[in-house]
């Protein structure tokens, strides 16, 4: 269920919406704890990739399908374009479709230390992942995002 929030959230900020959360307290003012539940996974994910999310735009669009059928959300901000993840990818590289970078561009995993490695292949942007789990809905940001949808 936190991961349904998740990418409703996600799929709503990537197509200019927004997503409002009805929390209804009990008789006695407390909150259930399976929406106190939601509510943490919710924040705890936002703590690391609500930098794509919070005063973000849409890019020029708001999702695509890897190779292997994952499904990916973008948004932008000032200079940088966000990537989500909603699937892990099946293998180390994550290839998304129709997009070009400039040659300096950087790419990180937000909540991650160092910079990936990227290639533009026929196309696409070709980013290698981090051998670490992420988490559901991991997001990459692109540094500039002189990007554009091919």
């Amino acid at each position: 269920a936190g991961d349904k929030l998740l990418e409703l959230c996600v799929d709503s900020v990537s197509k200019n919406g927004n997503v409002r959360l009805n929390i209804g307290p009990r008789h006695d003012g407390t909150i259930s704890g399976l929406q106190v539940s939601r509510l943490k996974t919710l924040g705890e994910w936002l703590q690391v990739n609500g930098e794509g999310i919070f005063e973000s735009r849409p890019w020029t669009r708001p999702s695509a399908k890897t190779e292997d059928g994952a499904d990916l959300r973008f948004t932008r901000k000032r200079d940088s374009l966000y990537v989500f993840m909603l699937a892990r990818p099946k293998g180390e590289t994550l290839v998304i479709p129709d997009t070009q970078v400039v040659e300096n561009a950087k790419v990180i995993q937000l909540g991650g230390l160092s910079d990936l490695k990227w290639v533009q292949r026929q196309g696409a942007l070709a980013v290698s992942l981090p051998k670490t789990e992420a988490c559901y809905a991991g997001v990459l940001k692109v540094t500039p995002a002189h990007v554009s949808s091919a």
